[in-house]
């Protein structure tokens, strides 16, 4: 059996670390729409990074040419 100190000590990672990643994969686990996993992504990814904003872009494949689709802006400053 694996405990979390087992999966520390071979990963080097703080428990919090692990704690904040198997958090935001139960979040992304429960969301069932589009709009609700890209605000769980841009919000924990900006959590992680202790970023003040990001943007979020999806890709559109339904023309001709591929191309990035502006999906969500969030600015914790503004």
């Amino acid at each position: 059996e694996i405990t979390d100190v087992d999966i520390n000590e071979k990963k080097n990672l703080p428990l919090e670390a692990l704690q904040f990643i198997l958090n935001t994969a139960q979040d992304i686990a429960h969301e069932n729409d589009i709009e609700g996993l890209c605000n769980v992504i841009l919000k924990d990814a900006m959590e992680l990074t202790h970023a003040d904003g990001g943007t979020l872009y999806l890709l559109n494949t339904s023309g001709e040419i591929p191309s990035l689709r502006h999906s969500l802006v969030c600015n914790k400053s503004l």
